[in-house]
C-alpha cells in the first residue's frame, strides 16, 4: 500500500483564498473506479453546464474547470471542488428572464402605491351624509322598516328591531303583527318610550299574506320602506347602500335578492332562482323579503290592485312579492335592482321553500303556477322587466377593479408616494 502525503502548496490545482476539499485515492482498482465515476460526472457536468444549472454552483459558470477539477500527482487521484454558499437572490438574478424581473418589479411598486393610498386616513367627514335631513333636494335621508312576523317566537322580533334600530338610515321601526293574540307585552313596552328610531307594532285583524303591504296610514313613515322577513339581516352598511340606489330612481324596487322568470317551450313561465340569474346574467324579480320600494305602492296594492291578485294570494299562500313586482313593472315600465350585500337568512332551513326539502316541498312549482296566474290577471301581459344590472359598494375591493390595465398605473399610484401627509 502506498503511503499518503499531503497535497504540498506547489500544487497548481489549489490557489489562494479559494476554499476547496482534497480528497486521495488510492491507485489500481479503487482510481479506475474513481475515473469512470469522474467521467460519468463530467458527462453530467457538461449537461448541466448547457441546460444552465451549474450556474447554481459557480460564480463563473462559463468555466467548467471553476466547477470541477481533477489531477493524478505520484500515483494518486486529487479532486477539488469549489464550496458555494447558495443566495437566493444570485438565483433569482441569474435564473429569471430580465422581461420577468422587470415585471415582479412593475407589480411590487404598485402594490406598494396601492398599500400606501388604501391605508391613508379617508377624509370621512367630506363624504358621510347627514341624517334626517334633506339632502340635495331627493328628501329625507330616513328609511322606514316593515318587519313581518307571523307565529315566531318574540325573541326573533325583538332581536330584528335591536337589530335594525343601530342603523344610522333608519327613523321607523314598525313590527307587522298577523297574529291571533296581541304582540307580547313585554315587547311593547320595551319599545314604547323610543323616540329613535320610533317603533310600533301593526296589529292586524286577519292572518293573510296580504297584510305585509298594508300602508302605514295612520302612523308617520318616510317615503322609503323597506320590507324585510323577521328573520333576515340586512348589514347597515349595505341597507344604506341599497337606500342611496333607491333615492335615485324612487320608483323602482331595490332589494338584495334576484330571481328570473323563463318561457318554457310549451309557452308556459317558469321561476327560477340564483342559479339561472347566474347562468344567463339576467333577472326580474326581487324578494321583498329584503327590498326597498316607495309607500305609495303599498296604496296602490291595497286599493287599487284588482282584488282578484289578493284573493290569490290569500288561497295560494304565496304569490304576494310576485303580486308586488308585477304591480310595480305595469305602473312605472322599469326593471328591479339587483344590490349585491351580505345578508344572513335565519330561516333558512324552516321556510317555505326549504322545511320539506326543495323537491318534497314543490315550493318551485307553486312560485311557476304563480306567474302564470299572475299573466292571466293582466290579460296574457308579463309586464316585468329584466336587468342586467348590479350595485355594488366602492368598498369591495373584489368588484371595484379598474376597467382598464392602464389605471393601475394611474397618477394616484405615485401620489400616495410624495402627497404631502398633511
Amino acid at each position: 500500500m502506498n503511503n499518503l502525503a499531503p497535497v504540498t502548496q506547489g500544487n497548481s490545482l489549489i490557489s489562494s483564498g479559494e476554499d476547496t476539499s482534497v480528497n486521495f485515492i488510492e491507485d489500481g482498482a479503487a482510481q479506475r473506479s474513481l475515473a469512470g465515476a469522474n467521467a460519468s460526472d463530467d458527462e453530467k457536468l457538461n449537461k448541466s453546464y448547457r441546460s444552465g444549472r451549474a450556474r447554481l454552483s459557480t460564480p463563473d459558470f462559463k468555466d467548467k474547470r471553476n466547477i470541477d477539477a481533477s489531477k493524478s500527482v505520484d500515483g494518486l487521484s486529487l479532486v477539488v471542488s469549489n464550496s458555494q454558499t447558495f443566495s437566493a437572490a444570485n438565483f433569482f438574478v441569474k435564473m429569471t428572464p430580465i422581461g420577468t424581473r422587470m415585471s415582479f418589479l412593475a407589480i411590487l411598486l404598485c402594490l406598494l402605491g396601492y398599500l400606501s393610498w388604501a391605508l391613508a386616513p379617508i377624509p370621512l367627514v367630506e363624504h358621510k351624509r347627514p341624517l334626517h335631513a334633506h339632502v340635495g333636494g331627493r328628501g329625507r335621508r330616513e328609511l322606514t322598516v316593515m318587519i313581518n312576523t307571523f307565529k315566531r317566537p318574540p325573541q326573533v322580533v325583538d332581536e330584528a328591531i335591536e337589530f335594525y334600530a343601530t342603523c344610522d338610515v333608519v327613523r321607523y321601526i314598525y313590527v307587522v303583527w298577523s297574529e291571533d293574540s296581541e304582540p307580547p307585552q313585554r315587547l311593547t313596552a320595551k319599545y314604547k318610550k323610543w323616540k329613535l328610531p320610533t317603533v310600533g307594532f301593526q296589529r292586524q285583524i286577519t292572518t293573510s299574506l296580504n297584510n305585509r303591504f298594508r300602508p302605514l296610514s295612520d302612523v308617520p313613515h318616510s317615503e322609503g320602506v323597506f320590507a324585510v322577513d323577521d328573520d333576515m339581516r340586512v348589514p347597515c352598511d349595505d341597507l344604506d347602500t341599497a337606500f342611496d340606489v333607491w333615492q335615485g330612481s324612487r320608483d323602482s324596487l331595490v332589494g338584495f335578492m334576484p330571481r328570473v322568470h323563463l318561457r318554457k317551450k310549451n309557452g308556459l313561465l317558469e321561476y327560477r332562482c340564483w342559479w339561472r340569474v347566474w347562468w344567463h346574467g339576467v333577472y326580474s324579480i326581487i324578494l321583498t323579503k329584503a327590498a326597498i320600494f316607495n309607500h305609495k305602492f303599498l296604496d296602490l296594492y291595497t286599493k287599487t290592485m284588482p282584488q282578484s291578485i289578493r284573493d290569490l294570494v290569500d288561497r295560494e299562500k304565496n304569490c304576494e312579492d310576485l303580486a308586488m313586482q308585477f304591480l310595480i313593472a305595469n305602473m312605472t315600465g322599469l326593471p328591479p335592482v339587483y344590490v349585491k350585500g351580505h345578508l344572513s337568512d335565519l330561516g333558512v332551513f324552516s321556510g317555505i321553500s326549504t322545511s320539506k326539502g326543495i323537491a318534497a316541498a314543490g315550493h318551485m312549482d307553486a312560485r311557476s303556477q304563480c306567474l302564470n296566474d299572475l299573466e292571466k290577471e293582466y290579460g296574457g301581459v308579463v309586464p316585468l322587466i329584466p336587468s342586467r344590472i348590479i350595485v355594488d359598494n366602492a368598498n369591495n375591493w373584489w368588484v371595484n377593479a379598474p376597467s382598464s390595465w392602464w389605471e393601475f398605473i394611474s397618477s394616484d399610484l405615485w401620489a400616495g408616494f410624495f402627497s404631502d401627509p398633511d
